[in-house]
């Protein structure tokens, strides 16, 4: 296999350009040596990223673990809530296993996120600051998902999830930004790039992991979602929390009832947003 590229164009992801393909190779032959060798002018600059070498098989495992970062339980419908904030999540919840006892292990993402994809509790993988990262010696669910020959791919809102962290260790693809904080569709952006490698990649057992900070503050999605739940007087569209608060200084500072129903509807929409996207 060779391929001249003349004009670089491609999937673009965080500024770089990538053009995948996929290649059957001489499975029969016990002894085989890939060679990945890249020519070209030293104006450019190119690399390989992480062949994957896989079997295809008409019956395949398939792991997806989804994070919706901030969502409470007790504003879904299969915990209870009386707004149908959930429908599809209820649906799912209605044929599966529904835990009634959850607790995360932090109160913020990073631990968090790192007590998912460890086992461990903050005191032993020992992240509790935003300038600690995860020890390279630990052993991650994609670190064993990987050993047992599944493909490992993530699409993540970044900033806490971030490579930079850790987080992409065992993964063939870590993927961040695409559910970022400040976007208003971030829950549709995570589905459309994880339907499409879904697509790509359903002949194999693979481990998904997506993230979104959809329901995070600020609450900005887009209508009519953002209206579903406000009462008819209500005065805000979105709200930065951060801001309205006056920082963390301020974050106990007092809001009326009608600002607190307004605030709840506004979150309430981003849940219904993402549920549905």
């Amino acid at each position: 296999f060779q391929k001249y590229i003349r004009d670089p164009s491609g999937v673009q992801e965080g500024g770089f350009s990538f053009i995948r393909h996929s290649l059957k190779l001489p499975y029969e032959q016990k002894k085989v040596h890939l060679i990945f060798k890249t020519t070209g002018s030293s104006q450019n600059y190119s690399f390989w990223v992480n062949p994957v070498l896989y079997s295809k098989k008409a019956f395949t495992h398939n792991v997806i673990l989804i994070s919706l970062d901030t969502l409470r339980a007790d504003h879904l419908g299969c915990y209870g809530y009386d707004r149908e904030t959930s429908p599809n999540i209820d649906a799912l919840a209605s044929d599966s296993s529904v835990f009634l006892n959850t607790y995360a292990s932090s109160s913020w993402t990073l631990p968090s996120h790192i007590s998912l994809l460890t086992s461990l509790h903050s005191i032993h993988h020992q992240v509790s600051h935003e300038d600690e990262r995860i020890d390279p010696q630990i052993v991650t669910l994609a670190d064993m998902m990987r050993i047992n020959s599944f493909s490992c791919a993530a699409f993540t809102g970044g900033g806490f999830v971030s490579s930079s962290y850790g987080f992409s260790k065992g993964f063939d693809s870590y993927n961040e930004g695409v559910g970022a904080v400040f976007n208003q569709d971030s829950a549709e952006r995570v589905y459309g790039a994880a339907s499409e490698w879904i697509e790509q990649h359903q002949d194999r057992d693979f481990f998904l992991f997506l993230h979104t900070y959809q329901i995070h503050n600020p609450y900005i999605c887009p209508y009519p979602y953002k209206v579903m739940f406000l009462d008819e007087d209500a005065k805000k569209g979105n709200i930065d929390l951060k801001g309205h608060l006056g920082g963390p200084k301020n974050i106990f500072k007092k809001i009326s009832e009608p600002e607190i129903r307004n605030i709840i509807g506004l979150y309430d929409g981003e849940i219904r947003y993402t549920d549905e996207k």
